[in-house]
């Protein structure tokens, strides 16, 4: 049985696809660049060849992460990172407010019906079954509020730590003179190459951020 040979990976392989059809691009080495894959396949009745050279490309994404870099306040960035976390948490502590009311509630219930049976007022088999499915809904609750707490006390042990890795990429990206493997699968999410050859970039980071 023949072993098919592996395929060689490049900078922007499983990164950059074609804007029309979708298709992964594929490296020319002839061409130094890539064209999409089912032009690459199929010919001009597939699709068109979206090329772009490999140089070309990484120069206009170095390019393009340096000026988004140079216009952020990375104080704002902060900013807006810790604004997000404490959004975040007061969300958690609604919810919190929230569990802790419908379990009290749930409780008052069980009380209620333990009374109604006392009294005979409802048949033993319809207590058992509202019970159960009281003490269904007490499990889910509990969990959540457990799930909930904890996460919120690693969120706040963790923001400000965060924080300071963020910074610390940022500018250390600043240092780049080319556009390295680390640098674009930490800062870039997506590339789609239009008909014309020009890039349209998908970042990792928040579009509220720039």
């Amino acid at each position: 049985m023949t072993v098919p040979p592996q395929q060689e990976i490049h900078l922007f392989t499983n990164t950059a696809f074609c804007a029309d059809c979708g298709r992964g691009l594929h490296f020319k080495k002839n061409r130094k660049g890539y064209v999409c894959g089912n032009y690459n396949k199929h010919g001009i009745k597939a699709c068109s060849e979206h090329f772009i050279k490999e140089k070309q490309l990484a120069e206009i994404i170095l390019e393009d992460i340096r000026s988004i870099t140079a216009k952020l306040n990375l104080d704002d960035v902060m900013g807006f990172i810790a604004k997000k976390a404490n959004k975040v948490t007061n969300s958690t502590k609604k919810r919190l407010v929230k569990i802790e009311k419908d379990i009290a509630d749930l409780n008052n219930d069980k009380v209620r019906l333990t009374k109604l049976l006392a009294q005979s007022s409802i048949k033993i088999e319809d207590y058992r079954l509202t019970i159960d499915d009281i003490d269904n809904k007490l499990n889910i609750l509990v969990t959540e509020k457990y799930e909930l707490e904890k996460s919120n006390s690693v969120s706040k042990d963790t923001t400000a730590t965060d924080i300071a890795k963020i910074k610390k990429e940022l500018s250390y990206f600043l240092q780049f003179n080319e556009l390295t493997t680390e640098m674009l699968h930490r800062l870039v999410d997506r590339i789609e190459i239009k008909k014309d050859g020009s890039p349209r970039i998908f970042y990792r980071f928040s579009n509220e951020l720039l």
